[in-house]
């Protein structure tokens, strides 16, 4: 029942999110396209339920010059060289995100998970098949989101616990969490990293 209900949530709220978001979805493309060259678009294979392929969708925040296939971290110090200005808005606000509604819609992904690992992320991947976590769908936000964002060791923890306790009011408290913390994220931007 709990993931009946959860896929008709995803379904309901990823398409009124999309209809309603049409404008500001314009608008934004329009930013992107005006920032930087290249696509407007940033898609990159991802891991999601039972470790299976999709193609993720966000905006792009970084320059046609920065390497592909690599986390922040692997970047480093090269980091800021390659984040847009807009870009940098973009990730301190998640709106870079959204385009992953189409995601959500098309069922490779909920609103409420784990953050979608990209294939090089061997150890993290490791971790989330010993312990289960691919039984279930990547999210746009999750427990791991708004507990810890830098420690991949705390991170995979806080998954395996949303995994074994997951249900429709678990769910619901991360998303009022996640709200929460985009807010903070806006109004208090020095708090925060841009790579989060």
């Amino acid at each position: 029942m709990y993931r009946f209900l959860k896929r008709a949530f995803d379904l309901l709220f990823s398409f009124l999110a999309i209809v309603i978001l049409v404008p500001f979805f314009i608008i934004l493309i329009i930013a992107v396209a005006i920032d930087q060259k290249g696509h407007v678009f940033f898609v990159q294979k991802r891991l999601g339920k039972n470790m299976r392929l999709f193609h993720l969708i966000k905006f792009r925040t970084m320059d046609i010059h920065a390497p592909d296939n690599v986390t922040p971290n692997e970047i480093g110090n090269h980091y800021d060289q390659y984040v847009t200005r807009f870009g940098r808005f973009l990730r301190l606000s998640a709106l870079d995100e959204i385009p992953q509604l189409f995601n959500i819609f098309a069922g490779r992904m909920s609103f409420i998970g784990y953050r979608p690992s990209q294939i090089v992320e061997e150890e993290l991947n490791n971790d989330r098949l010993h312990y289960g976590i691919y039984k279930m769908k990547p999210g746009l936000s999750g427990w791991a989101q708004v507990k810890t964002r830098h420690n991949p060791k705390l991170k995979v923890s806080f998954e395996k616990e949303y995994a074994e306790k997951a249900s429709l009011c678990f769910d619901i408290k991360i998303f009022f969490l996640t709200i929460g913390l985009l807010l903070s994220r806006i109004f208090h931007p020095k708090k925060h990293k841009a790579t989060d």
